[in-house]
């Protein structure tokens, strides 16, 4: 495989992983799953969504290896399969903070 075709797929892999983070329901799953793992209803009552949404959400974050999940009984429960993924978020929300710092000190000049 050339370089080129290599770094196509390896931004390829990395449009999908950010899409697959890129919606705020996901965002609360994720952290809601980092305290530990979790069934759909309890994720679902956890982040004020419907067992099916939440499903679906958590279908997306399973294709890009986010999450995984096990059967326990009639259950499935989900944990975080990405753990590094939360130290992303939480440098995204450093970055957003920034961002808003920044605007909160242009509303003062004014």
């Amino acid at each position: 495989m050339n370089e080129q075709i290599l770094k196509q797929e390896i931004n390829h892999m990395h449009a999908s992983l950010c899409a697959a983070v890129a919606d705020p329901h996901r965002i609360m799953i994720i952290y809601e799953l980092e305290k530990g793992p979790k069934y759909v209803g309890e994720l679902a009552k956890a982040v004020d969504l419907s067992q099916s949404a939440t499903s679906r959400h958590l279908k997306i974050l399973k294709s890009q290896d986010i999450v995984s999940s096990e059967r326990v009984g009639h259950y499935v429960t989900y944990t975080l399969h990405a753990p590094k993924l939360i130290q992303a978020l939480n440098i995204f929300r450093a970055v957003l903070n920034d961002q808003l710092e920044r605007r909160a000190n242009l509303i003062n000049l004014e």
